[in-house]
């Protein structure tokens, strides 16, 4: 699948914080090339990082603007599930993962669930 340099600007996360060893660990393979592609699905006009948010940090720390991604789909029936996730970043003012909060274990962010 190809992949494209997404605008971080224009991102909303799935997650509702990003791990703090996981950001570290991304921060690292992204500095070294090695990072994997975040995915994100298209819901209407918004762009939704299902999977890489914790890079999506990473890279805002690095003082990124953009971050090579790939778009997704999902089946119809798992689609209200990011649909919600969109309508919440959306309340809580994350596009752009703009106030991003950053927990210190995945523990404390299912707390957040």
């Amino acid at each position: 699948m190809s992949t494209f340099q997404a605008t971080i600007s224009e991102l909303y996360p799935f997650e509702p914080s990003a791990v703090r060893p996981a950001v570290d660990a991304r921060k690292r393979q992204l500095e070294a090339g090695t990072a994997d592609p975040i995915d994100i699905l298209v819901i209407g006009n918004e762009k939704l990082v299902v999977e890489g948010n914790n890079t999506v940090q990473a890279a805002i720390e690095l003082g990124l603007t953009q971050v090579e991604a790939r778009y997704t789909v999902r089946d119809k029936q798992s689609m209200p599930v990011y649909e919600g996730a969109l309508v919440q970043a959306k309340q809580n003012g994350l596009k752009g993962f703009f106030n991003f909060p950053i927990d210190d274990s995945k523990a404390d962010r299912a707390k957040r669930y």
